[in-house]
């Protein structure tokens, strides 16, 4: 079911309006929240339900055992099967073939031929995300930062919690799951500013992402065709896209909890305005970013251990942030192809840059920030491309400079309608405009400023093909 449909604009007040009905009984309440998010879940294939519950069921169990348990061996062991148990169902659905492929590709090498039997197999939605936050809950009680619940209802409800389900925010257990242990009261001014970052967040899907869609379809689908010039606009017209229909849904992800009591980390801090792709990943996709640091770089040992002891565990986690986006190989370079953009900074510039980024921007700012969105449109271009053939040519198509290449450019943007490029301007206008709030349908004028948000994306739903959500393949 899609944010962005019109069944889900019927599901959305239904469930709002029996669940705080039912707010004096919290145990009923959780209920309610685990069984429409089933429901919700299951609309897109029913099929799969059962391999959500397993994961939620096996991870539960698990939890009760590591926390009962003092023999640290015995809860390390039940650890690794938590952790063997869901990334190998993760790897089967995900990850098979290309493995299998990867393996044969590199015995050919040495002109020797490997055939292997694949599987036509449907990704079933989400996995990634519920995978992780499945994961964070047994290893936080492993970790003693967590103990077990006996509650699996309420257990249930922060797995399945449908705002976040299938796209994230990534949650944490130690962040969400008291929340569905604690009774609720409604708050009308924290439920109509939930709505308005809900109607923000399906205004960047809807108007912006869905049109730039359009164009950079048509533009990577004759990628072997067009010019360098084009590919930039290509790239930068993605740039967006992915942002706008990323951050959208977790605006609207975190707006719907709010209706719900429920508040959810934030996933994006206006990743545009960063002065360096270092600060760039502290905003972006923040609890992916976050959820590596903390259960994969930090026990690899961080930045404690030397300066190539850091680049090679920046290069795994990056090189894993990639793999997590899919079973490609440019995903991979794309994730690597970032570390060569954060190393540099963070061993030059590592206090100054902390501090740097922790200040308000100013227009003084623009230069470093136009250079951080021209490394990421560089790096994202390599990641739309449909194929490994392709990501290798497009990095010399993209540095292939003459003397007409501006001039290209230009057409191109006139060529690929301007009205692409006016949207990704008035994008980051109104987030510049309102980068102190948290989001743009906060403070003065919230009402009115709604309003034509709510405007605009009725005339531009008219239009719409109800694009599903870039992420849900993830």
């Amino acid at each position: 079911m899609l944010f962005n449909s019109l069944v889900f604009m019927l599901f959305l007040p239904i469930v709002f309006g029996i669940y705080w009905a039912l707010s004096k009984q919290l145990r009923w309440q959780n209920l309610w929240i685990f069984a429409t998010s089933l429901f919700f879940y299951g609309w897109w294939d029913w099929r799969f339900l059962s391999l959500l519950i397993f994961t939620m069921t096996n991870d539960f169990a698990l939890g009760w055992w590591i926390d009962k348990t003092e023999n640290e061996k015995k809860r390390k062991w039940l650890l690794i099967f938590s952790i063997i148990s869901n990334i190998g169902v993760l790897c089967i659905f995900k990850y098979y073939n290309f493995f299998l492929q990867s393996w044969a590709d590199l015995w050919a090498l040495f002109d020797i031929k490997i055939s292997f039997t694949y599987w036509q197999m449907i990704l079933p939605i989400g996995i990634s995300f519920y995978t992780f936050h499945s994961l964070s809950y047994t290893i936080d009680i492993y970790r003693r930062k967590l103990n077990h619940t006996k509650d699996y209802i309420a257990f249930g409800a922060f797995i399945t919690f449908f705002p976040q389900l299938v796209a994230g925010p990534i949650a944490r257990a130690t962040q969400l799951l008291p929340q569905f242990m604690k009774p609720k009261i409604f708050d009308l001014a924290n439920a109509k500013d939930g709505f308005r970052q809900m109607l923000w967040g399906l205004f960047k899907k809807v108007v912006v992402a869905d049109t730039l869609a359009m164009f950079v379809d048509e533009i990577f689908s004759h990628q072997n065709q067009m010019p360098g010039s084009m590919m930039w606009l290509g790239s930068l017209y993605f740039a967006i896209q992915v942002y706008a229909d990323f951050s959208g849904y977790s605006d609207m992800a975190i707006g719907i909890a709010k209706m719900f009591g429920i508040g959810l980390m934030k996933n994006f801090s206006l990743p545009f305005f960063s002065n360096n792709m270092a600060e760039f990943w502290h905003k972006w996709h923040i609890s992916l970013s976050t959820w590596f640091r903390d259960y994969i770089y930090f026990p690899l040992g961080g930045s404690q251990k030397g300066k190539w002891k850091y680049i090679f565990n920046l290069s795994i986690v990056f090189a894993l942030s990639g793999l997590w986006h899919g079973p490609k190989w440019n995903y991979i370079w794309w994730g690597l192809l970032n570390v060569l953009y954060i190393a540099p900074v963070t061993l030059l510039f590592k206090n100054r840059n902390k501090e740097k980024s922790l200040q308000p921007k100013t227009y003084r700012d623009l230069p470093a920030m136009l250079f951080t969105l021209i490394l990421f449109t560089f790096s994202v271009g390599i990641f739309r491309t449909e194929s490994t053939h392709l990501a290798l040519n497009l990095p010399s198509k993209l540095l292939h400079f003459d003397t007409k290449f501006f001039s290209y450019f230009f057409d191109s943007i006139e060529r690929f309608a301007m009205e692409g490029f006016l949207f990704v301007v008035l994008l980051l206008f109104f987030e510049w405009t309102n980068r102190t709030k948290e989001h743009p349908l906060q403070g003065k004028y919230a009402e009115w400023k709604s309003i034509v948000i709510l405007g605009l994306i009725l005339i531009f739903g008219i239009f719409s093909d109800y694009k599903a959500f870039i992420y849900f393949q993830f």
